[in-house]
């Protein structure tokens, strides 16, 4: 989805209200921020509760499990006046509600943050170890590949494979009308 603005900040806050609109018609009230981004010309995007918890908390088949949303937003200058927008790195997770640490996460970093690391750009982790013959593989440090992960697909994963409860009956169709209108730069 191309979204532009006169601004960093005017581009990121019409991608922080689509979202919101996105999560708060799905699975949780709970909103994304907008905060200082690590430097100067970065935003950051974050799911956090009223109570500014990071995440939000959702109610599944396996308990309460807390959705982790995050980005890190940059533009691209297009002409004298317009800024598009773009994500330069992300991490989405899954947390037991009280949890430190992610029990599954997708991350991604863009070619200016992935700088010389010769792990895949595009990857996940879980919290889980690989028994092989010569020895135990953590998924949590390792770099699995995963390719390009909408927010709506880990808003549906959490959905259809956690049960996580839904706020509205056409959940399927929200999450199907956003993909397409990001697939077409809508």
């Amino acid at each position: 989805m191309t979204i532009e603005g006169r601004s960093l900040d005017q581009a990121a806050r019409q991608f922080r209200d689509q979202v919101n609109h996105l999560l708060n018609t799905t699975v949780t009230r709970a909103r994304v921020r907008l905060l200082e981004g690590p430097r100067r010309d970065l935003l950051m995007l974050s799911l956090q509760e009223t109570t500014g918890d990071p995440g939000a908390v959702l109610s599944t088949d396996y308990g309460r499990l807390r959705l982790i949303i995050g980005q890190h937003l940059g533009s691209e200058k297009i002409g004298a006046r317009r800024h598009r927008l773009k994500t330069v790195k992300y991490r989405y997770g899954i947390a037991l509600e009280d949890g430190q640490e992610s029990l599954l996460r997708w991350e991604y970093a863009s070619a200016e943050e992935h700088g010389d690391h010769v792990w895949c750009r595009h990857h996940g982790h879980a919290l889980a170890t690989l028994e092989l013959p010569e020895g135990a593989l953590s998924l949590n440090g390792s770099h699995v590949p995963s390719g390009y992960v909408p927010i709506e697909d880990v808003i549906r994963f959490c959905i259809v494979d956690f049960g996580a409860s839904t706020l509205s009956p056409d959940w399927h169709e929200r999450l199907t009308e956003s993909s397409r209108a990001f697939k077409e730069g809508l």
